[in-house]
């Protein structure tokens, strides 16, 4: 998981070159594992809707979230009234709301070093258990990128979305 307010820029259509890289993420963020519980998964996609979409928004990789916004007219972070609908792991597995019954699993997450420390306000993040480093982020994409020849595409993929008040 990412935070939007570490992406500086957006990647222009074409070769992409490091400086792109560097340019979309400028600081010396590592990678890190950490542990996460199910509820605790859960308190950092709370803390993530609340921002309405602006700065400090997660960006959620193999999750599915469902919410609903209430009013995003206050301050990014204070919509108090957003509603978290559900979220389901890319296996299927159900996380919220958990079923009746249902043991709570622990996800592994990949997320930045300053996200795991509780920066830009998802304290959740330092409540998990780090058990891996990865490297540098930039780094580690830009390689991935390089060796993978990867085609981005234009669709949304509807990991994130808005169900909008009823």
């Amino acid at each position: 998981m990412l935070n939007t307010g570490g992406l500086r820029t957006s990647i222009e259509p074409g070769t992409v070159t490091y400086e792109d890289f560097f340019a979309v993420l400028p600081f010396e963020n590592q990678a890190v594992v950490v542990e996460c519980s199910a509820q605790q998964v859960v308190a950092l996609m709370r803390r993530s809707i609340n921002t309405c979409g602006e700065y400090g928004a997660l960006i959620p990789g193999g999750l599915r979230v469902e919410f609903r916004r209430r009013d995003c007219s206050v301050e990014p972070g204070d919509d108090n009234h957003s509603e978290l609908v559900s979220i389901q792991a890319h296996d299927g597995s159900v996380l919220y709301p958990l079923p009746e019954g249902a043991s709570t699993s622990t996800y592994r997450v990949v997320t930045l070093d300053f996200l795991a420390k509780g920066g830009s306000g998802y304290e959740a993040f330092g409540d998990c258990r780090q058990v891996g480093s990865l490297g540098n982020l930039r780094q580690l994409l830009a390689h991935h990128f390089k060796d993978a020849h990867f085609e981005w595409g234009d669709a949304v993929d509807g990991r994130f979305r808005d169900l909008k008040p009823l």
